[in-house]
């Protein structure tokens, strides 16, 4: 041998390609033109240095040119003492010596099968790989002995493989064995923070796969016995990282019995086993670890889990009755499958989900659940060649098993159970693998099952809808022809929870949909929907018809205006007959469903708000003549929630839970009304002041629920002065509980009626006069108000200052613009809620707007500018730290002066203003500097640790 290993790698690899290339009888094959005792040397001299090559690389290389030229000399009995030879080496002690014999043994396999009748033969080979397998061999041996076993059953050696299991060490227990030390030694071979390099496991998992797949299913077969062991230990690496440690207590458990199994099957070896195996019995398994293991703690082991995977897909689709005798391992197939579809919602599938390109060939786990799911389910269903090609009673009885079996009956039931908890998951990629799963198996289902698919239409519809919510509008632009046809289709469904939920999902979808698209969709979608909005229809049916209604209208405009004169009425009949239902249902039932009611006042909040959707979608010309009738239904809807919010007030019982569900179903649905208010008001012409009035006057119900004190102005006065009063004073919210005495009765109504509906401490008023307040319903409530307040001050500024130069109302428009500076400021001064304070600033602005107008009340007007600069410009002394908020009032702050005019304060207040005013920005350039400084300060830090690590290296060089 030459001590050179360049050139005898270079050597072996030359013979292989260039002097045994092709046939023995082909002219590029050099072996016919040698003597005999050039080719017995040449022969001698491939085994000795089989057995005395060190360097890994070159005796594999070795080991495939005595392979190959065995392939050729052993038909022809040209090597008839290989066998012999290489079955020496198996034999020895030495570790390098026995994986050269196994590799040659292994490329050799299908010319070995004349040289292996001896029975005596036989039985050696099967003790050789046996012990080559156990604990007694180093992992590469054993994965070299699996390469063997593998080779054997594909060339259906049967008379051999299956005397390689014994009693007490079962092939699939020794398979497991290997495939833990090639795990165990990585780990050993790896420092610490380094990632393994699990390239001998991924071998012995990949090897493990070619075994179930080999000999049309004997190798599968071969891996029956302790089948549960081995499934358990596949399933814990196929969930490597994903802190399952029940999975990782049944790797363990099969660990420790492959140890124990490598060891008995040691017991006749030439080397006694190491004690590595009974550590590996007592500390638990690599793959049990990774199982347990955070996946940031799992590194590498993403391969694994492909292969280990894969292994178990195969088996099923090979032994799928053998599946059946471990359901266990069954059902946490199928949850390793719904994990791997999980992966979806990691940002390395965003390119590849928004293009469909795979730049590199390796399989994403993804696509290995959502194929996988396929698989499993496909290899339960009746195979009719593989059934009917057996002629044998044993056929017979094998083809009656493969006829019990179908996906439907083993197979998704299982599925179903496990989706349940999927399709409830907050996270919508649980609810997005749910779709999947579903859509990869519904191929399975009876036909005769297909009416009995509601609970799974009604969860696509669901998923749907909120995907549409939660990626649009993605969904929309890029699945709208394949989704909306289905969806719209399910509206006729005989189910009614799936129509509800196809109405809730095309809401979704819809509001992000374009007006020439919704066009399209009308002819067809606007008749199913009046039809679902019919008061035959269920109760949350007709609640998702309506809003579907409102998105329609909202996304096309006014060319709506087509459908208005059926889409009208229909929402019209339901305000109308909703509260009779209700009225019904409380005479025929003494103890009455609050839900039910609860979900009747919603409708008609609903019909309401979706009218003052469409009469904004279609314009004033259009809806005006119905305008009346919504004016006259949101009246009634403010007694009723009035009384009944004053009936729970005065209601002493604190237990009566329907009286207290109505109520908040009354506060609920109110917020719908507000919306309503500021569409009519926004359409409906100034000219019909009374309708206007009417409509104001209904928001002070919102008093109940977020004034400081309100005088109750009775819904019969027309005048529109007080009307907007009551707005102010709604925009004054303030959940306290001030301990103050009040001599009013409608006072103190109303103070308990505030403790009824908010007894947390969610909003206080301080004793400055400041509001403090987390952000709550209550607050985004108060908010609306707010914005409600200033669309009123603007909308009728002109009809109010003309009032207020009247002598008649003069006195009365006083009252009420008075009483709105008030309300607003406390508003200005609130601490917690930012946007709070930006729409008190825009209130006050609409105020000064229409003070400007009223030169009768410039004193006023300069008052309220004064609260306004002062509160201001302290909140933005405060707002140091928040440059963004500083920002946001200061604008708002510029839009009020703006809209207050010239020529509102004196010349001291003018000074003292602007004194604040610099005041502000000399301590905004302080900070700027301040700022500017630090910068520079960290970039010179940042430069003097770069100039020492240079001195440093320099140092070192």
């Amino acid at each position: 041998m030459h001590p050179e290993e360049q050139l005898r790698l270079q050597a072996a690899v030359l013979l292989r390609s260039l002097a045994f290339r092709g046939p023995l009888s082909s002219k590029t094959n050099v072996w016919g033109y040698l003597s005999a005792a050039v080719q017995q040397q040449v022969r001698q001299q491939l085994l000795l240095c089989l057995a005395k090559e060190s360097s890994k690389t070159v005796r594999s290389n070795i080991c495939s040119t005595a392979a190959d030229l065995a392939a050729d000399l052993l038909p022809e009995g040209q090597w008839e003492d290989l066998l012999s030879s290489v079955m020496s080496l198996l034999l020895s002690s030495s570790a390098a010596q026995q994986q050269a014999a196994l590799q040659v043994l292994t490329d050799a396999a299908p010319s070995l099968s004349p040289y292996l009748q001896n029975e005596q033969q036989v039985l050696q080979l099967a003790a050789a790989v046996r012990a080559a397998l156990s604990a007694a061999a180093t992992a590469e041996t054993n994965v070299e002995a699996l390469a063997l076993l593998v080779a054997l059953v594909e060339d259906g050696q049967r008379n051999v493989y299956r005397k390689i299991a014994i009693t007490g060490a079962s092939v699939s227990l020794l398979v497991v064995a290997c495939i833990e030390a090639a795990l165990r030694q990585a780990a050993a071979e790896t420092a610490q923070g380094q990632t393994p390099d699990f390239q001998l496991a991924e071998r012995a998992l990949g090897l493990t796969v070619e075994l179930v797949e080999a000999d049309r299913g004997g190798g599968a077969a071969l891996l029956k016995p302790d089948l549960s062991d081995f499934l358990s230990y596949l399933t814990a690496l196929a969930n490597a990282g994903a802190e399952v440690p029940a999975l990782a207590a049944g790797a363990n458990a099969a660990a420790a019995a492959a140890a124990a199994a490598a060891a008995t099957a040691a017991a006749g070896a030439a080397a006694a086993p190491p004690p590595t195996a009974a550590a590996a019995a007592a500390g638990g398994c690599i793959a049990g670890a990774a199982c347990a293991a955070t996946e940031e703690h799992a590194d590498g082991t993403e391969t694994l889990r492909r292969l280990a995977i894969e292994c178990l897909l195969c088996y099923a689709e090979t032994k799928p009755q053998h599946m059946l005798g471990c359901i266990g391992s069954l059902k946490e197939l199928i949850r390793t499958l719904l994990r791997c579809l999980l992966h979806a919602e990691s940002s390395e599938y965003e390119a590849w989900f928004e293009t469909g390109e795979d730049h590199d060939d390796e399989q994403r786990l993804y696509c290995i659940g959502e194929e996988g799911l396929d698989r499993l389910a496909n290899a339960f269903e009746r195979d009719e060649e593989d059934s009917s090609s057996s002629s044998s009673s044993s056929g017979r009885q094998g083809r009656q098993q493969r006829e019990a079996l179908s996906a439907a009956t083993h197979v998704l039931p299982l599925l179903a159970e496990e989706l349940k908890t999927f399709v409830s998951h907050s996270k919508w990629v649980y609810r997005f693998a749910a779709l999947i799963a579903i859509s990869q198996t519904t191929e399975y289902l009876p036909a005769e099952e297909e009416q009995q698919l509601a609970a799974v239409v009604h969860t696509v519809a669901k998923c749907l809808g909120q995907l549409s919510l939660e990626h649009s509008p993605t969904v929309q632009q890029e699945f709208a022809a394949e989704l909306l046809n289905p969806l719209i289709a399910c509206f006729s469904d005989p189910t009614p929870r799936v129509r509800s939920h196809a109405c809730a999902a095309f809401v979704n979808f819809a509001e992000e949909l374009e007006k020439q698209q919704m066009l399209q969709l009308l002819p067809t979608v606007m008749p199913k929907v009046l039809q679902l909005a019919d008061t035959d229809s269920p109760l949350l049916v007709r609640q998702h018809a309506v809003t579907c209604i409102a998105v329609i209208a909202g996304v096309l405009g006014e060319d709506f205006t087509p459908f208005y004169s059926s889409v009208l009425p229909a929402l019209m009949k339901l305000m109308v007959d909703t509260p009779q239902q209700q009225q019904q249902q409380q005479q025929q039932q003494q103890q009455h469903n609050p839900q039910e009611l609860a979900l009747l006042n919603s409708l008609r909040c609903k019909a309401i708000e979706a009218a003052s959707i469409v009469g904004y979608s279609v314009g004033r010309e259009v809806f005006a003549a119905d305008s009346g009738f919504v004016v006259t239904q949101l009246l009634e809807l403010y007694s009723l929630t009035e009384a009944s919010l004053l009936a729970a007030t005065n209601s002493s019982s604190s237990s009566n839970s329907s009286s207290s569900s109505s109520s908040s179903s009354m506060i609920e649905g109110w917020g719908f009304s507000i919306s309503s208010i500021s569409s009519i008001i926004s359409i409906i012409s100034i000219s019909s002041i009374i309708s206007i009035s009417s409509i104001i006057s209904i928001i002070s119900i919102s008093s109940i629920i977020s004034i400081i004190s309100i005088s109750n102005i009775g819904s019969s006065s027309s005048s529109i002065y007080s009307s907007i009063s009551s707005i102010s004073s709604i925009s004054s919210i303030s959940i306290i509980r001030r301990r103050r005495s009040s001599s009013s009765s409608s006072s103190a109504g109303m103070s308990s009626c505030v403790c009824l509906c908010l007894q947390d401490m969610t909003y206080v008023v301080l004793e400055d006069a400041k509001g403090v307040g987390l952000r709550t319903a209550l607050l985004e409530e108060q908010e609306r108000a707010l914005e409600l307040l200033q669309t009123v001050l603007l909308v009728l500024q002109e009809s109010l200052a003309a009032a207020a130069a009247a002598a008649a109302t003069a006195e009365e428009v006083r009252g009420l613009l008075y009483k709105t500076a008030e309300t607003l400021s406390p508003l200005l001064k609130h601490i917690l809620s930012d946007s709070i304070k930006e729409k008190s600033i825009e209130a006050a602005a609409a105020l000064l707007s229409l003070l400007a107008l009223c030169p009768q009340h410039q004193e006023l007007k300069r008052q309220l500018l004064l609260v306004l600069l002062n509160t201001s410009f302290a909140s933005l002394a405060a707002a140091a730290d928040d440059a963004e908020a500083a920002q946001t009032q200061a604008s708002a702050l510029a839009k009020a002066i703006e809209a207050a005019g010239s020529n509102v304060l004196n010349k001291q207040e003018v000074y003292e203003q602007v004194t604040k005013t610099q005041e502000l920005l000399q301590k905004s350039s302080e900070r700027r500097q301040a700022l500017i400084a630090s910068r520079e300060a960290a970039a010179n830090a940042e430069d003097e640790d770069v100039a020492d690590l240079l001195e440093d290296e320099e140092a070192v060089n």
